[in-house]
């Protein structure tokens, strides 16, 4: 009998057993299965990476034929305050909706953890979800409570699920259920128009008839047992909770207030619970992956939870884990009402068994990869099992990859065929599942099952890129940032700010001022003196957030004064001389003759083959952009920024690889000892299988020791040298160096820069740098310096999960015990110097087996070098350190971050000592350690609440972004250059040096005419259609620095998909500012009006001809007059304010056209 046939004919309650499956096979064999019944499925894995790794080969096998879903598990960490990311939950949520509408198709792949933990029940979440559709009435304010109550947030922009945003008769909401945000249009109480929006642009995407509503979390303050109260009342006086906490919690449930670690409370504040076995479909079959591991897992789960309870001083220890989850008992029963397959790589006396093979017989085949015949076993291989009828597939995970994969086999003759489409793709796998089917061609695919498997009785070959190279780690996928960013979006009272004609001064508020009988909106800011000045909206493109390295506070400019003037033209001069230097540095380089290094060949592509990572679109770009350097013959300067983890010292590798193939000596050149240990320990991994003579240089060495290796430099019997200055020494004299690679160039003291500038145009040099530059310098840049950015992170690069939680004894144990557990190590930063001895002591009574080594700024460096370099050799397993953690480190190990004292700490050093750790496969944590919510600021728990909630999206994510790379564009340009930009904040220098840049090159500038339009007539946005100041404020810097007339035409028709109707004054403000563009491009400096018509106050820069102007005024000299400062005056009868803008509009045409 067909074992879909078996699988299908098991009653509920039977079990079959198969044995001997391996890789991804289980995955294909049930996508057969699936394609031959259509039954609803649900796969039992133990770990949620099990469960993620499955659900990507089902859907290879599958190719859209069926849904596939994971319902992702939870971190949930009962005890201790403590409260799993938003994400997984919303996506369980919207998961248990697409159930609720007996969808019967489909399979569903899920964790042991998610398919024991206790959910919202079915009756509830019927009860509670709401359906809105058009044309329906609705009130507004009811819905507002309505989503408060099912734990929706309110805030100015929908950003993340789970919010919602109210503008006027506009409301946009973030449902679980939906993949899209949704815009709900009201005319009065009726809803006109519903629309889906893409959260990055918040443009609409799709109209749509219906939305839903769904709960947000699993518990909802709203809806609770009856008698909750007592409930508490009675576990509190059972466990012996003071009445304090108890008062706690019952205010905080009132206020309807969700505090970390509220989801334990689920179990029996809900009248009653349900699991993911209330929400399946019927008929639905169970697989299960090693099943009776499962259930013994399922009750070392319950145990472990047990342990925790035990030791928690949390009011959370009123719960206990039989509540929050299935016991092994509760699991067992409920399995029994569905039939049961189960899939085992082991055999048993009861099972039925398969005879497949891993692909482990090839990899032990292909051995090393140091000439061209390295895959002449594979190619043989292939070759045989072809000719037998062998059903034969190769994939990989990106067309880059197949490609090479491709050129690699080519040499051997053998069939190839590449899918190239979508549709190719599909049907080469679907014609896997067919028992006949053309097997003269071995396929090639650009994606991937997560592991291959050979299947003799099937004659089926699937071979991924895994299995010849090694284990590849996929890249994260790429989300854009919010577009709407602005650096405006979080410009709060009492901030620096820059005016281009006044200088620094202090923002005090957007404020509405009337003159004249005409309201229109202002920015105030106070100069030094107190002295003000209020600035219209349609010139806010003249102000820019002060930007500098962090800890700078800037002096405040005088209004009227000369000394802000004086600064900014010195600073002019200096971007002058910068890019003076720098095109001086091209010019030599240019003219200079340099090695010519051979392109890519064989033996460089499978090099390229094993790396361990998929390359992300950047870090590629940046491979190309040096490799192509080298192989011109021109001396190669290129500075390849990323920060750590994103992929640098894979492309100096692959530089350094190419220089050895062509016999040239490499030196590598770094500013620490602990970075040299780390470059040596990298380029030794990666060159492990090659025969290359690497050696490392630093002070660690014997003096006998570094002679030895200097005299290797000297005969080229090193390869490869890794070090520090010390390669800067007289005594070192290179047999044939071909390429230098310099890490963090703007770490070295100035005697060893001056000493690197003798590599210049004799070899090649790429320098590598950690701190992130932003994209304006590098546009500012453009031309002249040779720059590859990566900005693309790796996996789960920010991905950590962030805690905000008070110092808890219980908790900071179990942070450490949790990381010790796996085998990794923690960072502990306490940053105060006075008292991190204490905290020493207070770690080491918590957890006494635990070694701690102690880093701060006031050791001595060779102390602080050796405590370093014994943490990343695992000497230590806790490093309690200040924020000095060096940013170029990279210790894979470190996977969980104690930041002691949070919100004494910036967005932006928040954002850097968090990205310490998640750089390896596990699971990253942060814990933001705070005193008591009332003892905070408001600006430290927004901070908090940032770098908690926005991992990649949202304006806070980018705030932090952009003041790490204020600190990269000072390290690149250099102390001098970072004075200036303190002086006039880095907008401005950053434009100055642009327009130096673009004059020495004998490029056109655009001249930037500041234009005035005083224009009798309301032109800003009500408070009342934005009613969140900050997200007005980042509209009108929208606006005022458009520089095309059809933009305005753009921004109207997006803020009305945004915003619904706007307003009278909101569509002046549009033309006035494309009525702006228009005056700007004729050379005007301002637009007025008076009783009798215009003035128009003409730039000495005007492309209006002189000859025009006269003969203006002499054919019509009642209706134009120029005056003796260079006035026109336009007699033209003026009345509304719709038409002072169509007239304006008609009278700059006339101008325009000059006729």
């Amino acid at each position: 009998m067909p074992l879909a046939s078996k699988i299908t004919g098991l009653l509920p309650g039977e079990k079959l057993n198969l044995s001997g499956w391996v890789g991804s096979s289980p995955a294909f064999s049930i996508a057969k299965w699936y394609l031959a019944t259509e039954k609803p499925a649900l796969i039992l894995t133990n770990h949620l990476k099990e469960a993620q790794t499955f659900h990507e080969d089902l859907k290879f096998y599958l190719q859209g034929h069926a849904p596939v879903t994971m319902f992702p598990s939870l971190d949930l960490r009962p005890y201790y305050h403590l409260s799993p990311n938003a994400e997984p939950i919303h996506t369980q949520i919207q998961i248990l909706w697409q159930l609720k509408q007996a969808k019967e198709k489909g399979l569903w792949v899920v964790p042991l953890k998610a398919l024991t933990q206790k959910l919202i029940s079915p009756k509830l979440f019927d009860t509670v979800t709401q359906t809105i559709i058009r044309d329906q009435e609705i009130d507004l304010n009811k819905l507002i409570n309505d989503l408060t109550h099912l734990g929706y947030e309110r805030t100015p922009l929908v950003e993340d699920v789970g919010t919602f945003a109210v503008r006027g008769g506009t409301i946009d909401i973030f449902s679980p259920a939906h993949d899209h945000p949704c815009r709900i249009d009201l005319f009065g109480d009726m809803v006109e128009a519903l629309r889906f929006f893409e959260l990055q642009t918040q443009k609409s995407v799709a109209s749509t008839e219906q939305i839903v509503l769904t709960p947000t979390k699993h518990l909802l303050w709203s809806f609770l047992k009856k008698n909750w109260k007592e409930e508490i009342k009675k576990r509190c006086d059972d466990g012996d909770i003071p009445k304090t906490e108890r008062d706690t919690l019952y205010d905080q449930i009132e206020n309807n207030i969700y505090f970390p670690g509220h989801e334990t409370f689920l179990p029996f504040l809900e009248e009653k619970p349900g699991t993911l076995f209330d929400y399946l479909p019927n008929q639905t079959v169970l697989f299960g992956l090693e099943t009776d591991s499962l259930l013994i897992q399922a009750e070392k789960n319950i145990e472990e939870l047990k342990r925790h309870q035990k030791e928690s001083t949390s009011i959370e220890r009123m719960v206990n884990p039989e509540e929050l989850f299935l016991s092994k008992k509760e699991l067992e029963s409920l399995l029994s009402f569905f039939p049961l397959t189960d899939f085992s790589s082991l055999q048993t006396g009861n099972s039925i068994a398969v005879s497949m093979e891993t692909n482990e017989f090839i990899k032990n085949k292909i051995r090393s990869f140091t000439h061209e015949e390295s895959l002449k076993p594979l190619a043989n291989d292939l070759d045989e099992k072809r000719e037998l009828g062998t059903k034969i597939l190769i994939t990989s995970h990106s067309k880059i990859q197949k490609d090479r994969i491709f050129d690699l086999l080519s040499r051997f003759k053998l069939p190839l065929m590449q899918s190239e489409s979508r549709s190719q793709q599909q049907q080469t796998i679907d014609s896997l599942f067919s028992d006949n089917g053309q097997t003269s061609h071995i396929h090639l695919l650009s994606q991937s099952p997560s592991r291959g498997f050979f299947w003799p009785e099937k004659k089926l070959w699937v071979l991924t890129e895994e299995d010849l190279f090694g284990q590849k780690i996929k890249k994260k996928k790429e989300r854009k940032l919010l577009e709407t960013f602005s650096s405006f979006s979080e410009l709060g009272m009492g901030d620096f700010i820059v005016h281009q004609d006044h200088g620094i001064g202090i923002y005090r508020g957007l404020i509405p001022l009337t003159i004249n009988g005409i309201h229109n909106d202002f920015i105030f800011l106070e100069y030094q003196g107190g002295d003000k000045l209020y600035v219209p909206v349609d010139q806010l493109d003249r102000i820019g957030r002060y930007s500098a390295q962090e800890g700078i506070v800037p002096t405040l400019d005088k209004m009227g004064g000369t000394s802000w003037l004086k600064v900014r033209e010195k600073i002019r001069r200096a971007t002058r001389r910068l890019a003076s230097q720098l095109l001086k540095i091209q010019a030599v380089r240019a003219a200079a003759k340099g090695f010519s290094f051979s392109p890519r060949n064989a033996v460089f592509e499978e090099f390229e083959a094993t790396f361990p990572y998929e390359e992300t679109q950047d870090q590629q770009q940046a491979i190309n952009d040096v490799l192509a350097d080298m192989e011109s013959d021109k001396p190669t300067d290129r500075l390849v920024c990323g920060d750590v983890g994103y992929g640098k010292t894979e492309v100096a590798i692959r530089a350094a690889f190419k220089a050895v193939l062509d016999h040239k000596q490499v030196a590598v050149l770094v500013p620490t000892t602990v970075l040299a240990f780390q470059h040596y320990q990298n380029f030794k991994k990666r060159f492990e299988s090659h025969a290359i003579n690497l050696a490392s240089l630093s002070r660690f060495q014997t003096a006998s020791e570094q002679k030895k290796i200097v005299e290797k430099i000297k005969n080229h019997t090193v390869d490869i040298i890794v070090g520090t200055h010390r390669l800067l020494s007289n005594d070192i004299h290179f047999a044939d160096l071909g390429l230098v690679i310099v890490d963090e160039e703007h770490r070295f003291g100035v005697t060893q820069k001056e000493k690197l500038k003798k590599f210049q145009n004799v070899v090649d040099i790429v320098t590598l740098t950690a701190t992130p530059i932003p994209r304006t310098l590098n546009f500012a840049l453009s031309g002249i310096r040779d720059l590859s950015i990566i900005n693309t992170p790796p996996e789960d690069r920010l991905a950590v999960r962030t805690f905000v939680t008070e110092f808890d004894d219980a908790s900071i144990r179990e942070a450490i015990m949790h990381e010790m557990t796996r085998g990794g190590q923690v960072f502990f930063v306490h940053n105060r110097v006075q008292t991190i001895e204490g905290m020493r002591d207070r770690i080491a009574k918590l957890v006494p087996k635990v070694k701690i080594g102690v880093a701060h700024g006031q050791m001595l460096e060779e102390k602080l070098e050796e405590v370093m370099l014994k943490f990343m050799d695992k000497k230590f397993d806790v490093l309690l350190c200040t924020t000095i953690i060096e940013s170029g480190i990279d210790i894979p190990l470190a996977n969980t971050i104690i930041i002691n004292r949070a919100d004494h700490l910036g967005l932006a050093q928040l954002y850097q000592l968090r990205g310490r750790v998640g750089r390896s496969h596990q699971r990253a944590y942060c814990y933001l350690i705070v005193p008591h919510d009332e003892l905070m600021t408001k600006d430290a728990r927004k901070r908090l609440g940032v770098i908690q909630r926005f991992t990649e999206l949202g304006s806070g994510f980018k705030i932090a972004s952009h003041d790490l790379e204020i600190r990269g564009a000072g390290n690149i340009l250099g102390d001098e250059q970072s004075g200036h930009i303190a002086s006039i904040g880095y907008d401005l220098y950053v434009k100055l040096l642009e327009e130096a840049v673009m004059e020495l090159k004998g490029e056109k500038t655009a001249e930037d005419i500041e234009v005035e339009m005083k224009l009798p007539l309301e032109a800003h946005i009500p408070e009342s259609l934005i009613p969140d100041t900050s997200l007005r404020l980042v509209l009108y810097k929208q606006l005022s620095s458009l520089r095309k007339e059809e933009d305005c035409k753009s921004l109207h028709d997006e803020w009305t998909d945004r915003f619904g109707q706007l307003p009278g004054p909101t569509q002046n403000l549009i033309e006035l500012i494309r009525l702006k563009i228009k005056a700007r491009a004729l050379g005007l400096s301002s637009v007025s009006t008076q009783k009798s018509g215009f003035v128009v106050q003409i730039h000495p820069h005007t492309s209006i001809s002189a000859d025009y102007l006269i003969h203006l005024v002499r054919t019509q000299p009642k209706k134009f007059k120029i005056t003796p400062d260079g006035r026109l005056i336009i007699g033209e009868p003026l009345n509304s304010g719709e038409e002072i803008l169509k007239k304006t509009d008609q009278m700059l045409s006339r101008l325009q056209n000059q006729q």
